[in-house]
């Protein structure tokens, strides 16, 4: 490391993040340094290579985790077990139905419905995968008889 560049270093006692820079680097772009990631001479944030000298004890577990899922599904094809490695380790993301565009939220928006995003169901749409929510509602014995009146009017 330079002394032009920025590293990562952990957090301090109040957990905020800590790094190794140059006075000339500034507050304002080492605040948005993430674990990995080093500032450039020329002033770009890029992702470092990983370094093989410093494994922790965490990335041996990571390592030992995926080691794991690929003798359990040994016989699943490379790049479809990549794809779910990106989306088990939360480096891919797959699209959530969202609550608010549904016609359930339409019709009960104005009624005090208390509401929580359980879990989800995974599903295929156009050759894509979708996350469904599974949701959970509650309300006083007033408020559902309003929303029943409601949905038996539509």
């Amino acid at each position: 490391m330079t002394d032009k560049e920025a590293k990562y270093d952990g957090v301090d006692e109040f957990g905020n993040p800590n790094y190794l820079a140059s006075e000339d680097k500034g507050d304002i772009v080492l605040n948005t340094l993430k674990p990995g990631e080093v500032l450039t001479d020329q002033g770009t944030i890029v992702e470092e290579n990983y370094d093989y000298g410093s494994i922790t004890d965490h990335d041996k577990r990571v390592v030992k985790e995926i080691i794991k899922l690929l003798e359990e599904r040994a016989n699943v094809p490379c790049k479809m077990f990549a794809k779910e490695l990106a989306i088990k380790f939360d480096i891919s993301k797959i699209p959530e139905m969202k609550y608010e565009d549904s016609k359930w939220h339409e019709l009960t928006k104005d009624f005090r419905l208390g509401e929580a995003i359980q879990g989800f169901r995974q599903d295929t749409r156009d050759g894509e995968q979708i996350r469904i929510p599974h949701m959970g509602f509650s309300a006083d014995l007033e408020e559902l008889e309003k929303l029943a009146e409601h949905l038996s009017k539509k």
